[in-house]
C-alpha cells in the first residue's frame, strides 16, 4: 500500500487518457474501477481527473492529436525544462513544450526514438498520484519497445534510473526499472508482439480486486477483452480496452488469487 504526497524524481508519478468521448470514458472507468471523474476545466482545454477514494489516480483530456486514444505514463522531474532537454540530447522529439499547469506544476511531453510517447511532471502544488499500488490505481508502468537497447540507453541518460536485466534472450527480453531502492517499472522487447501499425508505448497496469469480474464489467460498461486473465507468479492479468480503444492492463496480485 502506498499513499504518498511526493514521488521521488524519475519515478511514475501520473497517467492520463486522451480520449475523443469524455461523457463515455467518464461512465466507462466509473463502471469498472470505481472512479469519479471530476468536472472538465475550461482553462486547461477540458482537462479532468479520475478520482478513488477521494484521491487523484488519474487525469483525462480530449484527443487533438489524430492518434488513437490512448494513455500516457508521466515521470517526475524537479525541473521539466532540463529533462526536457536531456530528452533532446538522447534522440527524443517534443510533443508539448513545457507548459505551466497553473499552480499544479509543469509539464512536458516527448516522442522517444522508438515511438513511445512519455510525459514528464515538475510537480509544484499536484504531485500526481494521490494513491498508486493499491486496488483502483496504477501499479505498474511497463515499455513494451521494438528498440530494447535504445530505449534502455534513453531511460538511463533522460530519467536518471537504473536498468536491472531479468533476462536477456532472444525469447524474452525484459528488465526492470529502479529508483534508490524501489522498483518502479518494466521494459519489454516486445517486437512480435506489437502490430505492425502499433508504436512502441508504455501500459499502464491498474489494480483490481479480481481480474475475471474486472472483465466482465468492462464488456457492460461498453469495452472489450483485447487479452483474457491468466495467471502469473506476479498476479493474474488482463488486458482491457474502453468504448473508444485505449488499452489498459488490469492487474490482480497474487495475494488476492489464493
Amino acid at each position: 500500500m502506498t499513499r504518498e504526497q511526493r514521488w521521488a524524481p524519475s519515478e511514475p508519478c501520473w497517467v492520463d487518457l486522451r480520449t475523443s468521448n469524455w461523457e463515455l470514458a467518464a461512465s466507462f472507468y466509473g463502471a469498472v474501477f470505481g472512479w469519479t471523474a471530476g468536472e472538465q476545466s475550461e482553462a486547461f482545454g477540458g482537462y479532468s481527473m479520475f478520482f478513488y477514494d477521494g484521491l487523484p489516480v488519474a487525469g483525462c483530456e480530449p484527443n487533438r492529436t489524430g492518434e488513437p486514444d490512448g494513455w500516457v505514463t508521466y515521470f517526475s522531474t524537479p525541473n521539466c525544462a532540463d529533462a526536457v532537454a536531456r530528452a533532446q540530447a538522447n534522440g527524443a522529439t517534443v510533443v508539448t513544450p513545457t507548459v505551466d499547469v497553473g499552480p499544479l506544476g509543469r509539464m512536458a511531453r516527448v516522442v522517444v526514438s522508438d515511438g513511445a510517447l512519455l510525459g514528464l511532471w515538475e510537480p509544484l502544488d499536484l504531485a500526481g498520484f494521490g494513491i498508486r499500488e493499491e486496488t483502483g490505481a496504477a501499479q505498474w508502468f511497463e515499455l513494451h519497445t521494438r528498440a530494447f537497447a535504445d530505449a534502455r540507453k534513453f531511460i538511463t541518460a533522460t530519467l536518471g534510473v537504473a536498468v536491472e536485466m531479468m533476462s536477456d534472450t532472444d525469447e524474452f527480453r525484459y528488465a526492470t526499472l529502479h529508483v534508490g531502492e524501489s522498483q518502479v517499472g518494466g521494459l519489454f522487447e516486445a517486437t512480435t508482439r506489437l502490430a505492425t501499425d502499433e508504436p512502441s508505448h508504455w501500459k499502464v497496469y491498474v489494480g483490481v480486486d479480481n481480474a475475471d469480474e474486472t472483465l466482465t464489467r468492462a464488456v457492460e460498461a461498453g469495452g472489450h477483452v483485447v487479452a483474457e486473465a491468466s495467471d502469473s507468479p506476479y498476479g493474474r492479468f488482463a488486458t482491457i480496452a474502453d468504448p473508444t480503444g485505449a488499452q489498459l492492463v488490469v492487474m490482480q496480485p497474487p495475494s488476492a488469487t489464493a
